[in-house]
């Protein structure tokens, strides 16, 4: 059986005659055509077979898109292909508010213990007790109540800051171009949730070490406890004389502590007994007694200043419920008797953590954030989620690829078999023919060769004839049905008219393939960083290298090595150069002495130096965790172009921010008159000639408090300023003044001071002198400008570009460059148009000659209607492509296609300052003369000649001087802040993957600069409240006495005396109380500083009412009370002249200084607190360009695409490109399938139906 199949296979091969031609009917054409069809079929068998290897053997890319995928999709998709799923996210920037739901603290224990309750405080509260017993410097019930108001303010202060930092912590942003999986999206939240605990922790630390340092440098300013500096008036019965005295505390020397009233020092409170020197052998001097320790509170610290001696406690007492009862039976006298909870150990920790620790992590235990991953997938929004995969032997393709060569192949093998058939055959029968001969002798040589030139020349004219004769009669037309000559010479005009086409049309395919010019893309997978540069030499234009991340820490590729100032790392820091000031024992010095002015000088240095460091330390780390956010590798150039303004931003933003700090400090201390022994002097009220054997005595005798004068020298000057210790003291070496810091630069000068005092130290020591031989400071710099410049010398940055393209880790380079006559594409474009030309050209060059077989023309219409109808209603994704568009062709495209239009951004990471403009417009009392630095407003007081003032709380010409000065201040810190945070924000970058509509990126800017000026505002005003806040839990005393009187009473207060004088001390008794008219309540200034008072402008007797100006209040700290003062007066001209008058200021023109209410947008009675709160902007008059943005994102093509139902092109073309194959398949298939109906299909089913099988079709 199989062999007969066989047989009858052969034989059916044999009859197959594919190049039949009915005018080639002898035996040697049918021989032809036969050997030229079992070639073909060969041919075409092995290109078959050749293509089905080929397609079913080749690695197949497949890419599925995904439509509106939900969460659920994402994640099983991301199980499967996690390494080839793209989701790009439609809203590439997305604030941490869009999907983390809270992120709460929970505060240490002791911020929500009986510990901080108003009722503790009360029941420790033993200032209102005026017996000395209870006010020994280092008695606990002493210093319980500012020890425990610290404690609590830390808590509040802790918590103000974390809300302000959780403001910019969720509006911070995540950027994702395409949407990241769970576990990433968790990381980078951890991530950014770590880095913001440690900045924000750092920050508080760093703010808590400023105000230390104010403590530090400040080190003369009193608290009402007065545990840096005992008060006293000197009386001398001999010279009838009176006068102000003081003593540093007995704090034992040790560690930090190198000087009594260092804010350093700190002992260990507790219950002291008075006693007699000959009752107890404690030598802790207590006025004319000492004090004996009858209970020691472990954990609780007393020091000069109260931060840091609550800073470094840890209240082990309070944990103790035995130590915390026996505490509590001496303080059973106590005016609100409060039993109190103790503290619960904490289980985890080996020892107690003291405040310090705890202030180190913001107060806080442990975070809570709450994030929603489902929150991220809705914000981000994918539209689509892409994924390829990889697989062999797809069906699909495989028949795709065969059918789609089929045309072609057929067509060429058609066109080029035959007739080589024919020509070799021929040649083989010429060579059979003449080969007899050749064996033959012929004897005469001259005709065989002119036999041979005449066969030759006849031969031509044979085959010229040939060729011409076969080209006439040539038909590839021809139609057994149709042999009429009518028909035939019509099927050969349309033959000619067909090889004429085909070779015009072969040769312009040649001719537009080999002139066009091509794009040719190169892709080089993982580059290394020498063919990156090469590569960027040869094609800059074009190179593009994606990195893998788009987004990487400035880390890792740009470094910090700042050195300070040489003062930051010589001797004069060192505790050797501090112990060496120390005089002998029984030596005393003069106050402008060079060793008592310098004990606290250096070490302020070294402070200065410590907190630089920190600051710098912590804006590194912040800058370190920053984002360089770009999508491909940057060219060199504009890499180190960016990463030099990231670096010069930082460092001018940090040094910004550095001076703010310093300068709101500095305010508050002169802007609040802090008492200091360095500038103001101290005198009983009223004034009189104290008589110490007088019964006219007080009870209560009141201090009244003046400033202190200084005449400058010609080598000085000498300001109020920040350093309330004389920084620029002088001191006279070889009969010449010179400036304290140029004599630790001249190793002469420190020998000579060594020469004058090594023999007088309790610690010799020889200091090396400073070098500044690199430095970019001179010998003439104030420490103000070297502290200003954060005592940095040299920042020391470096940026590896290296390092950078390492991070980037690019999976592949790809560069372009135009190519003309390129043979691959050439055969290409040829090869895949040609099967369809030819079968177009055959179908159509017919009908052109024969018009009148139209019945044929309508089969063939007939034939290809289902497809061209398949075709026509199809949806089509068309993609409308705009290469370098304007904003005109962007705003069109979006109008029309606002969904789908895509136009990358060439640069996508763009500075705010560059299409973002401020001109901030501020308060016109910044620009009024009433804080002109010249004016008369400035200047406000009684006459010098009366050098006792007036101590009314309420004193107006006691004010009037500070309050203009503290306008004045409000102005030029807000105008620093501003340019500093502008400065930041200007240098921050837009992050924008493809550009945004007008209406959109408006939206989302405006969202961003109210956040800017919002977060701005705020974190100046809570800057001040952290300093003012400070102010009050350090119990700092006011010059004005405007919190608390100081009082000296004998006997009943604490004296002393030695061979000479007689010593008062003086003690803060009792606390301000003021009356608001507007709230008709009394406010005590120990409760809050924020109690105020109207403002009186009395006559130069200190008694008279001359005016009362609206609007204007006194108070506890002159801060809080001009805060809450208002200008209404400065608006209206009867109000300001009443108070000329009043201060009889001369010269000055009402009309000239008063404000305009019209050019303010605040109302006249807006509180400065408003004001202040806004950065005494009236308008910030910023500008926004989207033009600007256009053109720096400068998207280099715009795509947008539409579905609709095809158009007579794509109608065209698509049929074309079928046409080829399909033809040539049909031909093959519809014969066989015919075959197979007649003899299979029909049969059977006459048999099923049980009829004849040899019936008719």
């Amino acid at each position: 059986m199989p062999w007969n199949w066989f047989l009858e296979f052969k034989t059916k091969i044999k009859r197959i005659n594919l190049f039949k031609d009915i005018d080639e009917t002898n035996e040697e054409d049918i021989k032809n055509q036969k050997i030229s069809t079992i070639i073909f079929l060969i041919l075409f068998t092995i290109s078959i077979v050749a293509l089905f290897l080929y397609s079913s053997l080749t690695p197949i890319t497949k890419a599925v898109v995904v439509e509106q995928p939900s969460l659920s999709d994402y994640q099983q998709l991301e199980e499967k292909y996690s390494n080839t799923l793209l989701c790009p996210c439609t809203s590439v920037s997305n604030e941490y508010n869009k999907f983390i739901s809270s992120f709460t603290p929970t505060l240490n224990q002791v911020c929500s213990s009986d510990f901080v309750s108003n009722k503790w405080l009360n029941y420790v509260n033993y200032r209102l007790f005026i017996e000395p017993q209870y006010h020994f410097v280092f008695d606990f019930r002493h210093s319980a109540y500012g020890f425990f108001a610290m404690l609590r303010t830390l808590c509040v202060l802790a918590k103000q800051t974390i809300d302000d930092e959780l403001i910019s912590f969720y509006s911070t942003i995540l950027l994702t171009e395409n949407i990241i999986s769970e576990d990433i999206f968790l990381a980078n939240i951890n991530a950014s949730r770590d880095q913001f605990i440690n900045a924000s922790a750092t920050d508080f630390i760093i703010t808590l070490d400023s105000v230390i340092l104010m403590g530090l440098v400040s080190n003369a300013v009193i608290n009402r406890l007065e545990t840096n500096w005992q008060l006293s008036i000197w009386l001398s019965s001999y010279y009838n004389l009176f006068g102000p005295a003081w003593a540093g505390q007995a704090y034992s020397l040790v560690g930090n502590c190198v000087y009594p009233t260092s804010v350093y020092c700190s002992i260990t409170t507790g219950i002291y007994l008075r006693k007699l020197p000959n009752e107890t052998s404690s030598n802790l001097t207590w006025a004319n007694y000492r004090a004996e320790l009858q209970f020691e509170v472990p954990g609780v610290l007393v020091g000069p200043f109260i931060l840091h001696s609550v800073l470094q406690s840890n209240l082990s007492c309070l944990y103790n419920e035995s130590c915390l009862s026996k505490l509590n039976t001496y303080l059973n006298d106590s005016l609100s008797p409060f039993n109190a909870t103790p503290l619960a150990v904490p289980s985890s920790a080996s020892s107690l953590p003291t405040i310090n620790d705890t202030a180190k992590t913001l107060m806080v235990d442990f975070w809570q954030l709450n994030s929603a991953y489902q929150q991220y997938f809705n914000v981000c929004n994918p539209l689509t989620c892409t994924y390829t995969y990889t697989h062999q032997f797809n069906i699909l393709f495989i028949i795709t690829t065969v059918i789609s060569f089929i045309g072609g192949i057929v067509t060429v093998l058609m066109i080029v078999i035959l007739p080589t058939v024919k020509f070799l055959r021929k040649k083989v029968k010429t060579f059979n023919r003449l080969l007899p001969s050749l064996s033959e002798i012929v004897p005469h040589e001259t005709n065989i060769e002119r036999q041979a030139v005449g066969d030759i020349t006849e031969q031509k004219i044979s085959l010229f004839v040939k060729i011409k004769m076969f080209l006439l009669n040539l038909n590839l037309f021809s139609d057994p049905d149709e042999n009429s000559e009518w028909h035939l010479y019509g099927q050969r005009l349309s033959t000619r008219l067909f090889i004429i086409s085909i070779i015009i049309a072969f040769f312009i395919l040649i001719l537009y393939a080999s002139t066009y010019s091509i794009t040719k893309t190169i892709n080089i997978k993982k580059p290394s960083i020498d063919v990156y540069f090469t590569l960027q030499d040869k094609y800059p234009q074009t190179l593009t290298c994606p990195r893998s991340s788009t987004t990487n820490e400035n880390s890792q590729f740009i470094s910090f090595q700042p050195t300070q100032y040489p003062v930051c790392h010589s001797d004069f820091i060192t505790d050797n150069w501090t112990n060496y000031l120390r005089k002998v024992s029984g030596d005393s010095l003069f106050f402008l002495d060079f060793r008592y002015t310098n004990a606290a000088f250096f070490p302020t240095i070294l402070s200065f130096c410590e907190l630089s460091r920190e600051t710098i330390k912590n804006e590194i780390f912040i800058f370190n965790s920053t984002k360089y956010v770009t999508k491909s590798v940057q060219q060199i150039d504009l890499f180190n172009s960016q990463t030099q303004q990231l670096i010069s931003n930082m460092k001018q933003t940090t040094v910004n921010l550095f001076q703010l700090s310093i300068s709101m400090l500095r305010q508050t201390v002169w802007g609040n008159a802090l008492f200091s022994l360095d500038t103001y002097w101290y005198t009983p009220d009223p004034p009189i000639n104290y008589n110490y054997n007088s019964t006219i005595n007080p009870h209560d005798l009141n201090l009244i408090f003046y400033p202190r004068s200084y005449q400058p020298n010609n080598d000085t000057t000498c300001s109020s300023n920040l350093f309330l210790v004389i920084i620029w003291v002088v001191i006279r070496v070889n009969q010449c003044f010179v400036l304290l810091l140029n004599v630790f630069l001249n190793q002469t000068c420190i020998q000579t001071i060594y020469n004058l005092t090594n023999s007088r130290s309790q610690h010799p020591f020889n200091a090396t002198a400073m070098q500044l031989n690199s430095s970019r400071y001179n010998v003439t710099t104030t420490v103000q400008d070297i502290v200003y410049d954060l005592m940095i010398e040299e920042w020391n940055t470096e940026t590896s570009f290296q390092f950078y393209f390492k991070q980037c880790n690019p999976y592949l380079c790809s560069y372009s460059y135009d190519l003309k006559g390129d043979i691959s594409y050439v055969i290409a474009i040829t090869f895949g148009l040609i099967g369809g030309l030819t079968t177009i050209l055959k179908t159509i060059i017919p009908s052109i000659v024969l018009i009148v077989r139209r019945w044929r023309q309508k089969r063939k219409i007939d034939i290809n209607q289902s497809m061209i109808n398949q075709v026509s209603f199809e949806n089509v994704t068309y993609t409308i492509i705009k290469n370098n568009p304007t904003v005109i062709d962007f705003n069109k495209l979006y109008q029309k296609y606002s969904n789908t239009i895509q136009c990358p951004c060439q640069i996508y990471s763009i500075p705010y300052e560059q299409f973002i403009t401020f001109q901030p417009n501020l308060h016109s009392i910044c620009s009024s003369t009433f804080v002109d630095e010249n004016s008369q407003w400035l200047i406000i007081d009684y006459p010098q000649t009366m050098l006792i003032h007036s101590a009314r709380k309420d004193d107006f010409r006691q004010i009037g001087s500070p309050f203009f000065q503290l306008l004045n201040s409000f102005c030029n810190l807000s105008n620093k802040t501003i340019n500093a945070e502008l400065t930041t924000f200007n240098s921050t970058r837009f992050i924008t993957l493809t550009l945004m509509a007008f209406r959109q990126f408006e939206t989302q800017i405006n969202q961003l600069i109210n956040q800017f000026l919002k977060n701005t505002a705020g974190s100046f005003i809570n800057s001040l409240f952290f300093a003012e806040n400070m102010t009050a839990a350090n119990m700092f005393f006011s010059a004005f006495e405007s919190d608390s009187l100081y009082s000296s009473a004998s006997p009943l207060y604490d004296y002393y005396t030695d061979s000479v004088f007689h010593y008062e001390n003086i003690y803060d008794r009792t606390d301000q109380i003021y009356n608001s008219n507007e709230t008709g309540i009394d406010c005590d200034c120990q409760s809050t500083s924020w109690c105020i008072q109207q403002a009186i402008v009395y006559d130069l007797d200190t008694i008279t009412q001359l005016f009362s100006p609206p609007g204007i209040f006194v108070g506890c700290y002159l801060v809080e009370a001009v805060l809450q003062s208002d200008l209404r007066c400065f608006f209206d001209v009867g109000c300001l002249q009443q108070l000329i008058d009043s201060l009889s200021l001369v010269n000055i023109s009402v009309s000239d200084i008063i404000l305009n209410s019209t050019a303010s947008h605040y109302q006249e009675k807006s509180s400065l607190l408003e004001i202040v709160s806004n950065l005494m902007v009236e308008e910030w008059n910023n500008q926004t360009s989207y033009d600007n943005y256009f053109n720096i994102c400068q998207p280099s093509v715009c795509t947008a695409t539409y579905i609709s139902r095809g158009n007579i092109i794509y109608i065209i073309t698509t049929t074309i490109g079928l046409i080829g194959g399909l033809t040539t398949v049909y031909k093959f298939v519809v014969p066989i399938f015919i075959k197979i109906m007649v003899h299979v299909i029909i049969p059977y089913i006459r048999k099923k139906c049980g009829r004849n099988n040899n019936g008719e079709i």
